[in-house]
């Protein structure tokens, strides 16, 4: 064997040995990026982190060689390490894209893959089918905050004003107040008017303050001066036979549909024309309205129609000083030029629908003016009047409208949104 044959041979074994004294072998080499390479450039030396799977030594993190992650995901899942308690635990999604430090794998990154069928391949774990499940049920979104809110109802696009409090609820799915605003009035000022924001915020309930419509060219929703069809003859939302009626179930819908609500727990309250609609609320949609409470408001000719399915409970507000809705009944001083019957044919009529006596069950007086008459006991749907004796056609705790030459005082003995919300909180359809 000539010099230069032996040459060459002793240079290859001193190669071969250079390269297994250094840790990576020529026929194992899994450096996931690439960067050793075998055979085309003939280079054998490795980076100094990538170490010869054989001998059971870690890699590097693959994060560098992922593409980009999302990094929102709405809805984490918890999954188990049971399986592989090498690495640290994770308790959802959001933290597995953190941390990206699965190890022993070179499965590629697939982006048609979704993220969680991917981190479980890479973690050689089964789906957790069931526990993916009870983590998306256990989810509790945070939707507080103002909406400004539109749904197509009755060939009209309808608009209703939502709030929804940081205060958490006794129970995760929240009740709803529908607060309907009077004659010439809006969703907007209703709430203000009646500080109904402000007590939810306190009890963790949601109000929605709908828009009714306009007097003419009820199409165009640009005034400001709006009605509901209380269901009284002559009004203007009766004369456009608007269907104000469906337009509450549509809304009750759309809350089902898009916040966390409980269909078992919506009431309604609402003054003067607002008032009146409440009152047609619980006459023909029982099964839907759990109780009502308006403010300055009369049931007028309902009682020739109204036939509830079920007894509901209801809270009224009258003031002795009310023109507009007298207290005695008679002709409003009010814009409609309405007569109407005295208040306590109102409380007579629920009490005879909800199957009470007429004897009160308890009686009494808050501050100088506020005088309030319970019928039926806790048990039943009770019947409940306050008598506000300074009290205009206003809300009581409320913040004044159109001034006191026009509407009357207001009475700040009690709040009437503080009063109905813990009457309210005491119903449920179910």
């Amino acid at each position: 064997m000539e010099y230069q044959e032996i040459r060459h041979i002793l240079i290859a074994v001193l190669v071969m040995i250079a390269i297994v004294a250094s840790g990576c072998t020529i026929d194992v080499v899994r450096c996931g990026d690439g960067r050793c390479q075998k055979e085309e450039q003939r280079d054998y030396s490795c980076p100094e982190d990538c170490k010869d799977t054989q001998t059971n030594q870690s890699r590097p993190s693959l994060q560098q060689d992922r593409p980009e992650t999302p990094q929102a995901i709405n809805k984490p899942s918890i999954i188990s390490q049971e399986d592989n308690p090498g690495t640290p635990p994770i308790h959802n999604l959001s933290e597995a894209i953190v941390q990206q430090d699965i190890s022993e794998t070179n499965t590629p990154y697939n982006e048609s893959d979704s993220i969680l069928e991917q981190i479980q391949e890479e973690n050689q774990l089964p789906l957790q089918e069931d526990e993916q499940q009870q983590a998306e049920e256990n989810i509790i979104q945070d939707f507080s905050g103002e909406y400004d809110l539109t749904i197509e109802h009755g060939g009209l696009t309808r608009y209703f004003y939502v709030y929804i409090p940081k205060a958490s609820y006794k129970e995760e799915a929240r009740p709803v107040v529908f607060n309907f605003h009077g004659g010439f009035g809006n969703g907007k000022q209703q709430c203000d008017m009646s500080k109904m924001p402000v007590v939810a915020e306190e009890y963790g309930f949601i109000v929605v303050c709908p828009d009714g419509t306009p007097n003419s060219e009820v199409r165009t929703i640009g005034s400001k001066l709006l009605y509901w069809n209380d269901g009284e003859i002559g009004t203007p939302a009766e004369l456009n036979n608007v269907d104000d009626v469906g337009f509450v179930e549509a809304m009750i819908e759309h809350l089902d549909q898009n916040f966390d609500i409980n269909k078992n727990r919506v009431y309604s309250t609402g003054i003067s024309n607002g008032a009146i609609f409440s009152l047609r609320l619980a006459c023909e949609i029982p099964d839907k309205i759990t109780a009502i409470a308006p403010v300055a408001g009369s049931i007028c000719n309902m009682t020739v129609y109204c036939n509830p399915s079920r007894p509901v409970p209801v809270m009224m507000f009258n003031g002795l000083e009310d023109t507009n809705v007298p207290y005695d009944g008679g002709l409003g001083s009010g814009f409609a030029k309405y007569v109407f019957p005295p208040v306590s044919d109102s409380v007579d009529f629920w009490i005879e629908k909800n199957g009470l006596s007429y004897v009160t069950t308890h009686s009494g007086k808050i501050g100088q003016s506020a005088r309030y008459e319970i019928y039926g006991s806790d048990e039943e749907a009770q019947v409940i009047l306050w008598t506000l004796e300074d009290g205009g056609h206003t809300w009581p705790g409320g913040n004044p409208m159109l001034g006191e030459k026009l509407l009357g005082n207001v009475n700040e003995d009690i709040s009437a949104s503080e009063e109905m919300w813990k009457f309210f909180d005491r119903f449920s359809l179910e």
